[in-house]
């Protein structure tokens, strides 16, 4: 080779490899962006930018931190913060009170229950539920709190009630 190629060589080999390390740098960057956050409802759901499309787009925390590909797409930071969320969603009650009412026909209080990720709204007795390790153990502590209160105090009632017959019982008897 002559002097004069040499240099032409190496300039073009510098350029490929210039060429290459800005392909890294472009396959690098973040394909989504989060717009927005919002954690107020049941789930919490986030809101992205797909850059290059200018589009916008909502997914659960949860949905997007299932989807590999998906979650490729966001820097580190992001990643972190939909990890997060995603957490969050996992440790909130999958059973939650919606209404407890007092019964008069029943004498017991009665609960509506919402299920996480449903719209079906179940009514049970403080009983039926405290019958339910699986059922108590879904839902936050102050709801179950609320429940075992609620089916103590119906025994209290319930056992005041049959110590009284009992005495009315036993007084009749005696005359």
């Amino acid at each position: 080779m002559s002097k004069r190629t040499l240099p032409i060589v190496e300039y073009v080999n510098w350029l490929l490899k210039k060429y290459q390390e800005i392909q890294k740098e472009l396959q690098a960057r973040e394909a989504y962006r989060i717009v927005s956050i919002n954690n107020d409802g049941d789930e919490c759901l986030i809101k992205f930018h797909i850059v290059g499309a200018g589009k916008e787009v909502t997914y659960t925390a949860h949905t997007i931190a299932a989807d590999d590909t998906l979650l490729e797409g966001f820097s580190k930071k992001d990643i972190r913060t939909i990890t997060f969320y995603a957490c969050q969603d996992l440790k909130k009650p999958a059973i939650k009170i919606t209404e407890a009412r007092f019964s008069e026909k029943l004498k017991k209080v009665l609960f509506r229950l919402k299920k996480k990720n449903s719209e079906e709204i179940l009514e049970k007795s403080a009983a039926e539920l405290s019958s339910n390790p699986e059922t108590i153990s879904s839902m936050s502590p102050h709801d179950a709190h609320s429940v075992g209160y609620a089916y103590g105090t119906e025994h209290v009632v319930t056992e005041n009630e049959e110590k009284r017959k009992l005495k009315e019982m036993q007084e009749e008897s005696k005359k």
